[in-house]
């Protein structure tokens, strides 16, 4: 039998939660389904602009994606930045088959920890033609993370510093594959002299230091 206790304070006024729940609270575990259940996501949060679909969820202290399923499927740009997240996992944005522009920029989780980008995670977003993922403290990225992402113009990976090199080149040869035209930022991805540009057709050769110059 599961442990009963009574909580207080950041999950609500008081209610019986499980030990599993309570441990959830306390380290502020926030997904998106916890503000859609509480009413965090009003039904007309998601704006109109240029006939474009866009959801801001910026700087929500969201920790996991469980939830994304039961937004509006039309949605056109979501805004993740400056959230607590430290997994990106399998499938995570299945569900949003019209989505073209997803930020998860300044991933802001404390010092030591990383985030980590498993196989498959952007399944699903075959329309998404930018993905933002700059200063994210990105540590690892499964390889097959990016697979099925066949639109996409640029993925922006600036200033993730404990990425390695041969992460890097991992990266760049699977484009070659899933999206030839893509333009990819390293902007001082890490202190080894990388040039993620230099010999590659199919990307752009012209590099600033460490990057690729910036898209406009």
């Amino acid at each position: 039998m599961k442990k009963i206790l009574l909580v207080i304070g950041f999950c609500g006024s008081f209610y019986l939660q499980s030990a599993e729940q309570r441990h959830a609270c306390q380290t502020k575990e926030v997904s998106i389904q916890h503000l859609i259940d509480n009413n965090k996501i009003p039904a007309f949060f998601v704006s109109n602009s240029d006939s474009k679909k866009t959801l801001d969820l910026s700087d929500k202290e969201i920790t996991y994606f469980d939830g994304l399923k039961n937004l509006p499927n039309n949605i056109e740009s979501l805004e993740l930045d400056e959230n607590n997240f430290r997994i990106i996992k399998k499938d995570a944005f299945v569900g949003l088959p019209l989505l073209k522009k997803l930020h998860i920029s300044e991933n802001e989780i404390p010092s030591g920890e990383s985030l980590t980008i498993e196989k498959g995670a952007f399944t699903g977003l075959g329309a998404l033609e930018r993905l933002y993922l700059s200063e994210s403290n990105i540590s690892y990225i499964e390889e097959g993370a990016f697979t099925g992402l066949i639109s996409l113009g640029l993925l922006d990976l600036d200033y993730n510093t404990a990425l390695t090199q041969e992460q890097i080149d991992r990266i760049i040869r699977e484009f070659k594959t899933i999206s030839p035209s893509v333009y990819i930022s390293f902007k001082h991805t890490n202190e080894l002299n990388l040039h993620p540009c230099a010999g590659s057709s199919t990307l752009p050769k012209t590099c600033k230091g460490w990057s690729c110059s910036d898209l406009e």
